[in-house]
């Protein structure tokens, strides 16, 4: 698709680079894939023996779209919010620290949407009212994510 770039990582160190390298020349960001919360501490080269296997300790993974919040300027920031409780309260308290225009969260309890082609939720917009999501396919769901965030660039 033109206009749109598409960068391959495989940890949230390589997205963070990649989001700082790039950022500046966007006008829409839209982080649909989270990364993890936490990442183990130490990392093997070698297999790990089973007598070794007491504990493994995690280190927090940065928040990447609320580190590009102070740069954000009049871009358009989307992001995504699977909550199992308190989804909506949640997803606002998002929106507002990571800076975002347009976030999109849904229950993911027992499960729920992962591996399936449809999802339903809630759009929430700054300073306007939420949007419901009745059960739609996911494809569906970017192409009203998409007008949102046009809209938001006037």
């Amino acid at each position: 698709m033109q206009g749109v770039t598409v960068v391959p990582v495989e940890t949230t160190a390589q997205m963070q680079e990649e989001l700082g390298k790039r950022f500046d020349d966007c006008k829409i960001l839209i982080m649909s894939a989270a990364v993890a919360d936490a990442r183990p501490s130490q990392v093997s080269d070698g297999k790990i023996k089973k007598n070794a296997l007491n504990s493994i300790e995690l280190t927090t993974n940065p928040d990447l779209l609320a580190e590009l919040a102070p740069r954000k300027a009049d871009r358009v920031l989307i992001g995504f919010a699977a909550e199992t409780s308190d989804h909506l309260q949640e997803a606002r308290r998002k929106l507002e620290s990571k800076g975002l225009d347009v976030i999109y969260v849904n229950d993911v309890s027992g499960g729920a949407i992962f591996g399936q082609d449809t999802t339903m939720g809630t759009i929430l917009l700054r300073n306007e009212a939420d949007i419901a999501v009745k059960e739609v396919s996911k494809d569906a769901l970017s192409n009203t994510l998409l007008d949102q965030a046009i809209r938001q660039l006037g």
